[in-house]
């Protein structure tokens, strides 16, 4: 069995995925006491796309007449080392200057909007994490406000704490809606819309704020 890595998956965005090596070449001998350097094609467990990574075989074996994990004890210690591996997973931002729980919720909806190309079950949970985001966001704009979240969007409107235009948006994704699930399955759109609403939602109420709060101090 050849070797196989635990790693986030670039492609698919699913975390820690087990990778399995299908190809393997040795760049050179070393000598006793060296690894040997192996340049590695594996392919994600989820949605089988490719990466290369470099391993380091201490035992000189090569991954593919491993047996398992390659960071699997043995009894001369740890039979390979995870030298690269490309292409790195990408990491998107949240907006800047988030209070600590709604980055969170954020960082969560586009781990799970990653994975939704490939995994349709991913819809709702990303918007509901979306959505989470936002109803965080207003907890610390404005605690007073209760009920459910078209109708605080429409008091923070009314308070003149967002934009009619914001309002209009959130009117159009159906999944801020009174729920935090609706009847019909979501989809990829309304993912999408959920996701860009909720960056948006907080770039106007804590990125533009803070950024001109910092711009005016400097000046």
């Amino acid at each position: 069995m050849p070797a196989t890595i635990p790693h986030v998956c670039p492609h698919c965005g699913h975390d820690n995925i087990v990778f399995t090596v299908v190809h393997a070449h040795k760049r050179h001998d070393a000598s006793s006491g060296e690894p040997v350097i192996f340049d590695c094609q594996a392919t994600c467990g989820a949605c089988g796309e490719s990466v290369i990574v470099t391993l380091l075989s201490i035992d000189h074996r090569s991954p593919m007449e491993h047996d398992g994990a390659f960071d699997r004890p043995v009894p001369a210690g740890l039979p390979f080392v995870l030298d690269d591996f490309q292409p790195e997973p990408a990491i998107k931002e949240p907006p800047r200057h988030l209070p600590d729980d709604v980055d969170k919720a954020m960082r969560q909806a586009y781990a799970l909007e990653k994975q939704k190309s490939k995994d349709k079950e991913m819809f709702e949970p990303t918007v509901i994490m979306a959505r989470k985001a936002v109803e965080r966001a207003i907890g610390h704009i404005a605690p007073d406000l209760s009920g459910p979240l078209g109708a605080r969007l429409k008091a923070l409107r009314k308070r003149g704490d967002i934009p009619q235009s914001l309002l209009d948006w959130a009117d159009e994704v159906k999944a801020l809606g009174n729920s935090g699930a609706h009847d019909a399955e979501s989809t990829a759109e309304d993912a999408r819309q959920a996701v860009g609403f909720a960056e948006m939602f907080l770039t106007y109420a804590f990125t533009l704020p803070e950024e001109i709060r910092r711009r005016r101090k400097r000046d």
